[in-house]
């Protein structure tokens, strides 16, 4: 994932402008972005649900349950548009006289990411929970079940220390 500050509704809803501008912070918070990074590059994990399930576990929302529709909202346009484009991306880093090419393929990145946020906005209501960490590592194992307690401990202490639950979570 790269940042943005963007704000615009997506798929109709308010509150999914909210939740994008949530993510994007969210995302450049301090040890968040190497933590999500570490988990997209080593276990395959999706940085948008990633941050997409803390923010919720921060409205005080539970996505258990969710997962499976999640990950199948989400992995046809992650594989088909964003992998590719982040894949080329990369491997176009540090190669001489492509770096605004690179630079457009990263705003391509970002603009993909957002469209895929599109489709699954829908699908991130849930029960009312008390925002804590324990919600906060139950959301991120129902969306990204595979991820290892390693990865789980690394995210949540990366995701606590900017931790703020949102007024009335």
């Amino acid at each position: 994932m790269v940042s943005d500050s963007g704000t615009g509704d997506l798929a109709g809803d308010p509150g999914s402008g909210k939740l994008w501008a949530g993510i994007t912070a969210l995302y450049a918070e301090p040890g968040v972005a190497e933590a999500c990074l570490a988990a997209q590059d080593e276990a395959g994990a999706d940085v948008l649900l990633l941050l997409a399930a803390a923010l919720r576990a921060r409205d005080g929302i539970s996505l258990q349950g969710a997962g499976p529709a999640l990950a199948a909202a989400a992995e046809p346009w992650r594989s088909e548009v964003v992998r590719p484009l982040r894949g080329l991306r990369r491997r176009w880093r540090g190669l001489d006289g492509v770096e605004p090419l690179r630079e457009r393929l990263k705003v391509l990145e970002l603009e993909a990411e957002r469209a895929q946020f599109e489709r699954l906005a829908p699908l991130l209501a849930g029960p009312p929970a008390e925002a804590t960490a324990a919600l906060l590592r139950a959301n991120l194992a129902a969306v990204e079940p595979s991820l290892s307690r390693e990865h789980l401990d690394v995210l949540v202490a990366a995701l606590l220390r900017g931790w703020r639950p949102a007024p009335g979570g």
